[in-house]
């Protein structure tokens, strides 16, 4: 019961922006453009370059890892790992979540669930290849499966395995 209320209040959290990537965070080297515009510059204004940002344990069995611009978070539990947000590509799943997930002393194979806060390329774009790669089941609201499998901003991808919503 306690360890679903923290989920919750984590994914409440995390969607609300309650919690952020950690101040005064290290940075590492600057990442690959994942090719995908931020909103900055769907605004018209200037790129912002990519900076990977040292993986942080933020407290207890909670972790932040990603960029300067977009990040996931990794909840450990007795039966797993559950991810929230997966960044922009397979390529920073595989070079900047599963080496964040080593570096902070996580088993990137007891990743069991993946949460997508929403249907935006940069939190659902590394996803599939996790999936694929441990097995995990992809959850997010219907709506967001809608977005992700159209051609809309999601990215229109629609390559998840069925059977894995809730």
């Amino acid at each position: 019961m306690l360890r679903r209320l923290f989920a919750g209040f984590a994914v409440a959290a995390c969607t609300t922006g309650l919690l952020q990537a950690p101040v005064g965070a290290q940075r590492g080297a600057p990442a690959q453009d994942p090719g995908l515009p931020t909103e900055k510059q769907m605004a018209g204004l200037p790129p912002e370059p990519q900076v990977v940002i040292e993986p942080t344990k933020i407290f207890d069995n909670f972790y932040y890892f990603g960029f300067n611009t977009v990040g996931g978070w990794a909840l450990t539990t007795s039966a797993g790992i559950i991810l929230i947000d997966t960044l922009n590509s397979a390529e920073d799943a595989e070079k900047v979540i599963v080496p964040s997930l080593q570096k902070l002393g996580l088993d990137p194979t007891q990743i069991k669930y993946i949460i997508v806060q929403h249907g935006h390329a940069d939190h659902f774009g590394g996803a599939l290849y996790l999936q694929d790669k441990y097995n995990a089941r992809v959850v997010m609201g219907a709506a967001d499966w809608e977005i992700i499998g159209g051609q809309g901003r999601g990215g229109g991808t629609g390559r998840f395995r069925a059977g894995t919503s809730m």
